[in-house]
């Protein structure tokens, strides 16, 4: 019994040292700022699901070759709210930047990057934070200031 418990101990002390690197509101704020984070949001254009991802960003982010998601498909799982997390999480992982250098990686600087993608998060963050996905994006990490 008491091994037990203390393997229960240190399994809560592994997963409370392990952090994301794109938290959950970080996350929600994206999908936000993406579509008002309208699950129902099919394909318009190049642009699928709540986070609106390019088939480009999703064969790049490499979940599809995953075990466990290889069953996906583009559109699947960009219309999959946790699919397509998973698939902002590869990319962000792939793609390390600090778009506005201030020498942390957070969630603005994921947010750039999954507007603008690897070449343009540095080149394009004035023209970026003037749109209306930067506005909504801004307004909801307020109310989250540890995203």
């Amino acid at each position: 019994m008491l091994r037990a418990c203390l393997l229960l101990v240190l399994l809560g002390w592994a997963s409370a040292q392990t952090v994301e690197l794109v938290s959950r509101e970080c996350l929600g704020c994206m999908c936000e700022a993406s579509s008002n984070c309208d699950v129902g949001f099919g394909c318009v254009g190049d642009l699928c699901g709540p986070f609106k991802i390019t088939r480009g960003y999703f064969l790049d982010s490499e979940l599809h070759k995953e075990p466990a998601f290889a069953f996906q498909t583009y559109e699947s799982c960009t219309r999959d709210p946790f699919c397509s997390a998973a698939v902002i999480r590869k990319y962000m992982a792939k793609y390390p930047r600090d778009c506005n250098k201030d020498g942390r990686r957070t969630c603005t600087d994921f947010a750039m990057l999954h507007q603008t993608g690897p070449g343009g998060c540095d080149a394009n963050r004035l023209a970026s934070r003037q749109t209306a996905y930067w506005r909504k994006l801004t307004s909801c990490l307020a109310l989250y200031p540890g995203a």
